[in-house]
């Protein structure tokens, strides 16, 4: 590739960038030859563009992480949570004890 490309405009870097961010691997030629305008590049902006990629691939991923709400429960909540289960199942077996101590009364 020439320093001073004539074939090399802003416009088609601007239109790689942007279908590599898109992942839609749409690319444009290059004249007089076969492949795609990318292989004309240098390999640091080869470099470049694969980041691109990357970026435009998982950039939805992180994205959707920043939004999760956090929950957060204090040591005092979890132990009264605690607190009341016991008490429940306490009195769900006092009262069965209790149901049947009446029985054996009635006989």
């Amino acid at each position: 590739m020439a320093p001073a490309d004539p074939n090399i405009t802003l416009l088609k870097i601007i239109f790689e960038t942007i279908s590599a961010f898109g992942t839609v691997g749409l690319s444009l030629g290059y004249p007089n030859i076969v492949s795609s305008f990318a292989t004309v590049l240098s390999p640091a902006s080869k470099v470049i563009l694969i980041a691109t990629m990357l970026m435009g691939r998982h950039c939805g991923l992180l994205a959707s992480m920043k939004d999760q709400e956090t929950i957060e429960y204090s040591a005092f909540d979890l132990l009264n949570r605690e607190r009341l289960k016991l008490i429940c199942e306490y009195e769900k077996t006092t009262l069965g004890l209790r149901t049947v101590h009446r029985k054996n009364l009635k006989n």
